[in-house]
């Protein structure tokens, strides 16, 4: 039970809440970490390096772009179960 028979936060549903917000928190780290990845990635790319080929970068983007896609996913999870906590 998250919360109590005055409608405060038990010790599960603050540790519950914790553990929401951590998880919202990693997700937006990997997103930063991923953006970066993505823009190294084309800043490569444009540099006419003669050893990155075009079809590496439309791999190495597109790699990155669906695990950015993946996490925004995981972080607007993590997101709505910390407003579930509050709202619930």
């Amino acid at each position: 039970m998250k919360f109590d028979e005055n409608g405060r936060f038990t010790n599960f549903g603050l540790t519950n809440m914790a553990l929401d917000v951590q998880q919202y928190e990693s997700s937006l780290m990997s997103i930063q970490t991923l953006m970066k990845k993505r823009d190294e990635i084309i800043n490569q790319y444009n540099k006419n390096n003669t050893e990155y080929s075009k079809e590496e970068f439309e791999a190495d983007l597109k790699e990155t772009q669906d695990a950015l896609l993946d996490m925004l996913k995981n972080s607007d999870q993590a997101r709505r179960a910390v407003i579930s906590d509050v709202l619930e």
